[in-house]
């Protein structure tokens, strides 16, 4: 064939082009689609239009609540890291606290047991004063 007298269609010997669509901006309604488009591309146009707005909204608004999950997630963990230190701080706490009650406890047996030795000297002492009177 002719290069100069064939269609671009003839020159790809059957090879299938992709159809020239037009690039729509997300603006752009189906009736303006209709108006660039051939008739006979208007209304899938349209309706590929409509899908991929739809497609996008659930895209944008899966990814906005994604956002939401991983804010709400950062919080959480920021909260969860304060109150693991204040529990330590807690239990450091406590455990000075039970430390010093048994010094307290050791300390209280000392006395009691000096006291009570105490006492025993004073009884014995004055059992036997009372025995010279």
């Amino acid at each position: 064939m002719d290069a100069s007298n064939s269609t671009p269609d003839q020159e790809n010997d059957g090879k299938q082009q992709p159809s020239a669509l037009p690039i729509v901006c997300e603006k752009d309604n189906s009736q303006e689609l209709s108006d660039h488009s051939p008739p006979s591309f208007a209304f899938p146009t349209a309706r590929l239009v409509g899908l991929y707005r739809r497609l996008r909204e659930s895209c944008v608004s899966k990814h906005i609540d994604g956002q939401k999950l991983e804010q709400s997630n950062q919080i959480l963990n920021e909260a969860g890291t304060h109150l693991l230190k204040e529990r330590d701080g807690l239990q450091l706490r406590h455990d000075k606290q039970l430390s010093r009650l048994r010094f307290f406890e050791q300390a209280l047996e000392s006395s009691r047991g000096r006291l009570t030795r105490l006492l025993d000297v004073v009884d014995s002492v004055s059992s036997a004063s009372r025995c010279y009177v």
